[in-house]
């Protein structure tokens, strides 16, 4: 038991890395970001991996740390505190949540262990979208329409992307999504 606890925050560790690297990859590859902040990218695949993976507790602390790390690097986007919480670590935070779902997926066969997949992340993705949006109009004096539209706009394409990417991962690697129970005993 304490092996696995271990080997978990070593998991966690490692993705809240690469969901960093990936983030800032995604703003080279593209070669801009949203002018008030916000870019096109796949940095939420590391939570959904480890969410699928562990469940929604390592998701949600995996989230957390993305989020804090990408806070380091936030310049001018960080107002105050609770401001953080809607644009950076509440907002990947919240990802983990498509953990929720992971004992269910398992069951599945591959066609639907695919769509309950992307409902999930679909679903996580759109609640951090949320937060960004309410912190467009609470901390950063823009319209709800207005704010709705800007995170849309770098948003929407970065579930679809974060969604396909996971789906190729289970696609090529399952066990990297699921690892079966004899890898789970150690």
């Amino acid at each position: 038991m304490r092996n696995k606890q271990l080997l978990i925050m070593i998991e966690i560790g490692i993705l809240s890395s690469i969901g960093l690297i990936l983030d800032y990859f995604s703003s080279i590859v593209l070669g801009f970001a949203w002018p008030n902040g916000g870019s096109i990218g796949i940095a939420m695949v590391v939570v959904f991996v480890i969410a699928f993976r562990r469940g929604y507790i390592p998701g949600l602390l995996t989230g957390l740390i993305v989020g804090l790390l990408q806070l380091l690097y936030a310049g001018n986007g960080f107002l105050n505190i609770v401001q953080a919480f809607f644009d950076y670590y509440g907002a990947y935070c919240i990802l983990g949540i498509a953990g929720l779902a992971n004992r269910a997926i398992q069951k599945q066969g591959p066609i639907r262990k695919a769509v309950w997949m992307s409902l999930a992340m679909f679903v996580a993705g759109m609640l951090r979208f949320l937060l960004h949006t309410a912190s467009g109009v609470w901390f950063w004096s823009v319209n709800w329409w207005g704010s709705i539209l800007y995170n849309a706009g770098y948003m929407i394409p970065s579930i679809v992307l974060s969604i396909l990417v996971v789906l190729a991962i289970n696609k090529l690697q399952p066990s990297i999504l699921f690892p079966d129970e004899s890898q789970q005993k150690s």
